[in-house]
């Protein structure tokens, strides 16, 4: 999953990836996944600005605010309450200008970091 998605070229930018990875994780309280992450950004080129903005949450993030309402998304799509999403919800996605290919890969790394945050905090890893 993280080489298919989050270190190949995919339909999404690397940016936005991270982004996601960074976003769910300090959400979930994942300290270990956000320092790992903050780390990873920096290498595929986020800047450190960037990093910082994102670690500060999607509204101090400066992108375009498509980017934004996607990132707004997938920590909708890391909730319990996911189920309550509907195809509206992506359809409004899809509007923005994304892929059903881009939609399903954030959804999948949203639900990737919330699978690794969960067993990097019950077995307290990186602690």
């Amino acid at each position: 999953m993280a080489q298919s998605y989050l270190l190949a070229e995919t339909e999404l930018p690397y940016r936005v990836k991270e982004a996601i990875a960074l976003l769910v994780s300090q959400e979930n309280g994942c300290k270990m996944c956000v320092e790992v992450h903050k780390r990873i950004a920096r290498m595929l080129g986020m800047s450190e600005e960037l990093v910082g903005q994102v670690l500060q949450g999607v509204d101090a993030m400066a992108v375009p605010e498509q980017e934004k309402t996607l990132l707004r998304f997938c920590l909708r799509a890391s909730h319990k309450d996911n189920y309550k999403i509907l195809k509206s919800d992506i359809d409004d996605i899809k509007a923005l200008g994304y892929s059903d290919v881009q939609v399903v890969e954030a959804v999948a790394i949203t639900g990737y970091f919330n699978y690794i945050n969960t067993l990097s905090n019950v077995f307290a890893l990186g602690e």
